[in-house]
């Protein structure tokens, strides 16, 4: 009896749909991540996406949408654009700025400090 038990139990929740779909924001072509719009994502969607699209003289261009996987990409045309996109799995996870800028900052001070505390115990 348990056994059966057991059996139907795995089966039922194998069975379930995920109970909502992800949420991320949404803008086309915009200047201010203020402008995008929070949207619930298709069940096929699994990642938000940030895209960047830096113009010399222009400024950036945001877009940000669902999809179903990660375009995470980043190049550079020397002195005219750069082009570069990231991805997260969260609800609303796309909301600020590009992540790896604000980890390349947090990184940097941190291995500072590592450097500097290094430095003072070794006596260097």
């Amino acid at each position: 009896m348990m056994k059966a038990l057991t059996v139907m139990l795995l089966a039922s929740a194998l069975c379930l749909e995920r109970a909502s779909s992800l949420q991320c924001y949404k803008c086309e072509n915009v200047k201010s991540h203020a402008d995008c719009k929070l949207i619930r994502c298709s069940d096929l969607d699994r990642h938000c996406v940030s895209f960047y699209h830096e113009r010399a003289g222009e400024g950036t261009s945001i877009n940000k949408y669902c999809a179903p996987s990660c375009p995470n990409f980043n190049t550079e045309v020397k002195g005219s654009s750069k082009i570069s996109s990231t991805c997260c799995e969260t609800d609303g996870c796309n909301s600020g700025g590009p992540s790896t800028v604000k980890t390349s900052y947090s990184l940097m001070a941190l291995a500072t400090l590592a450097s500097f505390f290094y430095a003072l115990r070794t006596g260097l």
